[in-house]
């Protein structure tokens, strides 16, 4: 066991490979760090691993400046910022428009006085809806997704005493509190 010592720094067992010549080394390269046990640990490739990490690097590089137009890496960083504010952008529209389409939905079932809907939207949308009504006995089915929503006369409702009633046969886990309950069905 070889033991690697840098004078007031650090002693440690090697973990490195051992060479013929120096000129087996090629390239040194640092690839990351990490903190464990109050100390930071680097990672370093070398010989034809770097080499080989390097290229694989350049390539990469190489691709992602052709695939958003970049004539150089300085403009990788600021066109994914600026592409990362308009997916944020987009999300948020999307979720205020899916809002929108649950508020609609769960209107049009209110007027033909259905309490029970299946729906493909997102159940988020769906709880984000129920927000603007004040009186609401609401019980949405997406895929294997279930929310209960019971608001204004229904609020004192206890979702608890039948819930083993309800979510056994379709073996369904979940639960909640305050007029809102949520889970899964296998």
């Amino acid at each position: 066991v070889r033991i690697v010592e840098i004078e007031d720094v650090d002693k440690i067992a090697c973990g490195g490979v051992h060479i013929a010549t120096t000129g087996e080394i090629k390239l040194v390269m640092f690839y990351h760090q990490e903190q464990i046990r109050g100390h930071v640990r680097l990672f370093f490739k070398c010989a034809q691993d770097a080499v080989d990490y390097a290229l694989m690097h350049d390539s990469l590089l190489k691709s992602i400046k052709t695939e958003l137009s970049c004539s150089c890496e300085d403009e990788i960083l600021p066109k994914l910022e600026k592409m990362a504010s308009e997916l944020s952008d987009c999300k948020a529209r999307l979720s205020g428009l899916s809002a929108d389409l649950a508020r609609t939905e769960i209107k049009a079932n209110l007027e033909n006085n259905s309490a029970v809907f299946s729906t493909n939207l997102d159940l988020q949308a769906v709880l984000e809806a129920s927000n603007s009504f004040e009186e609401l006995a609401l019980c949405v089915f997406n895929a294997n997704k279930w929310l209960i929503v019971l608001k204004g006369r229904y609020a004192g409702f206890d979702f608890k005493t039948i819930k083993e009633k309800l979510l056994v046969p379709a073996n369904g886990r979940g639960g909640g509190k305050n007029g809102v309950y949520q889970g899964v069905s296998d």
